[in-house]
């Protein structure tokens, strides 16, 4: 992780990651994660940057999943995108979860 310049085609790039998790003492099967990525490669004037922050979160009866997804070159956003989705727990009860 961090940045890197690329002798052979003069391009620098950098990767940087960060998590934060959450999770409750008396209610462990509800968590959550924090996830963000961003991604940049450039040369000279012509930069160009993905940024990906997501999250997964559980409640009790389901699995939750959120993302967005943004790539840029200079400063314009040309793919902004974003998601949500849920899905049940199924099969899954609070003893099997904190049995892991």
């Amino acid at each position: 992780m961090g940045r890197f310049y690329h002798r052979s085609s003069r391009a620098e790039t950098d990767f940087v990651q960060s998590e934060a998790y959450r999770i409750g003492d008396d209610d462990p099967p509800v968590a959550e994660i924090d996830i963000r990525y961003v991604i940049s490669i450039g040369r000279g004037d012509w930069q160009t940057r993905t940024e990906k922050p997501a999250r997964h979160a559980a409640d009790k009866t389901h699995f939750l999943l959120e993302g967005t997804l943004n790539a840029f070159e200079a400063t314009s956003n040309f793919w902004p995108a974003n998601g949500r989705s849920a899905f049940p727990r199924l099969h899954l009860t609070a003893n099997s979860a904190r049995m892991g």
